[in-house]
């Protein structure tokens, strides 16, 4: 996914995607609209991580050229890319994680939280809205700008394959084997060189996830998660609103990919798909509680810096902690 997700990269997608955002945005309330829903729906099907990697450039140059507030942007693309990615087993590392322990298929998921997904993407693009409405002057936006270089070819063989592999998962295929089918059919080119897409792997991610799978396989040889499990996670559990709230405190303490290591286990063999849909949509929604909750919006708030540009820590928190909390409510009380 990595890889597929680095092709985009290479052959000029994301700036293109900021071309397309500019030239349809009539004035700054609806780009900051367009921003909000079009880093959603890329975090849907793009680890979040890397959408907000590759767009968060795009998106302080069009604030700069065309003279606009960028702070509602910035939080908008950081909120956006966890709340698009919440609502698919592909839109982030812990949810990929969570596909491959639970087997739980795509579509399923997908159709549970999508409709939480849309409406925490209106939420917040509402509430920045109504917090930044004196720096979001109503006037057209002038829109000459440079134009972004693509590689056409690329952008659309990597978007086509991208579709089939997604369409492998919807058909609830072997996403190890459909994945790497899609990157195989991604190096028959000779328009890139396979070095260059190989690249873009992210291997102290992979080593993180070893690590992790180590440190708990070791925990579970110790016996303490039968402890756990046998004695405390299955009644636990049965308490859906105190398993999300300790799912949630977790992700912001020790980080969303580690608490669903530590917490999996805690999940009961009688409505499985359940437990790992409120895992996965509840660890992912944690990331929105705070600036520090999760890596998308600490890559967000570094790449802000390097451009001069102050993403305060309150003015994430004024936003993402009540639609958070609002958000994994709803969750507990429309999942069933």
């Amino acid at each position: 996914m990595m890889i597929l997700s680095g092709s985009l990269k290479l052959a000029g997608f994301f700036p293109m995607a900021g071309s397309f955002l500019i030239s349809n945005a009539k004035n700054r309330i609806a780009l900051l609209y367009l921003t909000i829903f079009i880093t959603g729906i890329f975090s849907m099907i793009i680890i979040n991580d890397i959408v907000c990697l590759l767009f968060t450039p795009i998106v302080i140059i069009i604030c700069s050229r065309t003279k606009t507030y960028p702070i509602p942007f910035l939080l908008g693309v950081a909120l956006a890319s966890n709340i698009g990615s919440a609502c698919s087993l592909i839109g982030n590392p812990q949810n990929i994680m969570i596909a491959n322990l639970s087997k739980i298929p795509f579509t399923v998921y997908f159709i549970k939280t999508l409709p939480i997904s849309l409406l925490g993407l209106i939420l917040v693009a509402i509430f920045l809205h109504i917090m930044y409405r004196d720096r979001l002057p109503k006037e057209i936006l002038d829109t000459k700008y440079r134009k972004f270089v693509f590689h056409k070819y690329l952008v659309y063989k990597s978007i086509l394959i991208l579709f089939f592999v997604i369409l492998g998962f919807v058909l609830n295929l072997n996403q190890v084997v459909v994945s790497s089918l899609g990157v195989a059919f991604l190096m028959l080119t000779r328009r890139i060189k396979s070095e260059k897409l190989i690249k873009e792997v992210d291997y102290s991610l992979l080593l993180t996830f070893i690590g992790l799978f180590i440190v708990i396989g070791g925990v579970e040889k110790s016996g303490v998660i039968n402890i756990l499990v046998n004695d405390i996670g299955h009644n636990l559990f049965k308490n859906t609103s105190f398993f999300s709230f300790l799912t949630a405190i977790l992700s912001n303490i020790i980080g969303n990919v580690p608490a669903v290591m530590m917490l999996h286990y805690l999940i009961p063999n009688e409505n499985a798909n359940y437990g790992w849909t409120m895992l996965a949509i509840i660890s992912t929604l944690a990331g929105n509680l705070t600036l520090t909750g999760s890596i998308a919006n600490l890559i967000v708030a570094e790449i802000a810096k390097k451009n001069k540009i102050e993403v305060k820590f309150l003015d994430y928190l004024k936003i993402g902690f009540p639609t958070t909390i609002f958000l994994i409510f709803l969750s507990v009380l429309i999942i069933k």
